[in-house]
């Protein structure tokens, strides 16, 4: 995670950046789904109401392929 919301996929290689993507919910955690190409699991632990979520994305196309809706609000605190 880079600075507030922003979540930043660069080229170890090389060191360039392939792509940034902002997230809407604060995530303090992700985990990258056994078999899963290219997609990331993010989580919020934050159980306030502000904010907290859990979110399947694919890095690479920057788009949100899930939301887990019975997490909203609940905060989880550990993934894998």
């Amino acid at each position: 995670m880079a600075e507030e919301g922003e979540f930043i996929v660069f080229n170890r290689m090389k060191g360039d950046i392939v792509k940034k993507i902002n997230f809407e919910c604060h995530h303090d955690n992700f985990t990258h789904p056994n078999t899963y190409v290219n997609k990331l699991l993010f989580s919020s632990s934050d159980s306030t109401g502000e904010g907290s979520c859990l979110e399947l994305w694919n890095i690479m196309s920057g788009e949100k392929i899930f939301d887990f809706p019975q997490f909203v609000n609940k905060g989880v605190s550990c993934v894998e």
